[in-house]
């Protein structure tokens, strides 16, 4: 899933990318006894793993774009909201007119309800782009620890393996 210049993910995109995730992450089942396993089978799971973290790492880059340009949405329709309250601050007696600065906010915000709605919209879906990154890291970071740990008991296994040749074939499965 490409994210364009012109709109962030969908809710159900995002729930998409996010079952698609969970299964990348449930892609690789560490063994509680490598050893019995063997190298081929530690091989194959480091294949599959590479394979998961290859497609991640495009799901954080996609996150990365979809934050990104959320927060230009939010940038730019808080700009817009900013400057029309400006506008209508100076352009409306009665706004003026107003006591306090927390009436005349109230007022303008009141005026402008439709760009206020747009800018909290906007601010959500920061919220939820940020949350989405958040998510895809996590997942990106899980699958580094398995590749870690893989590497180590591939490694444990080649030291036990120059240390008892006799069991080279156990091991070699």
């Amino acid at each position: 899933m490409k994210i364009t210049k012109e709109a962030v993910l969908t809710d159900d995109e995002c729930q998409i990318l996010m079952t698609e995730l969970d299964k990348l992450r449930a892609s690789v089942i560490l063994d509680q006894d490598p050893i019995n396993v063997g190298l081929d089978e530690i091989n194959r799971k480091l294949a599959v793993l590479q394979g998961s973290r290859d497609r991640v790492s495009a799901i954080v880059c996609d996150a990365i774009i979809n934050k990104n340009l959320a927060q230009r949405i939010l940038n730019s329709k808080q700009a817009e909201f900013d400057r029309k309250s400006s506008g209508l601050l100076y352009t409306s007696a009665d706004i003026r007119a107003l006591k306090s600065a927390d009436l005349r906010k109230a007022g303008i915000d009141t005026s402008l309800a439709d760009t206020l709605l747009a800018v909290q919209e906007a601010d959500n879906s920061v919220g939820k782009a940020d949350t989405f990154l958040k998510c895809a890291v996590a997942v990106s970071k899980d699958l580094e620890i398995k590749n870690d740990n893989l590497n180590q008991q591939t490694y444990t296994i080649r030291m036990i393996i120059n240390i008892h040749s006799p069991m080279k074939d156990e091991f070699t499965k």
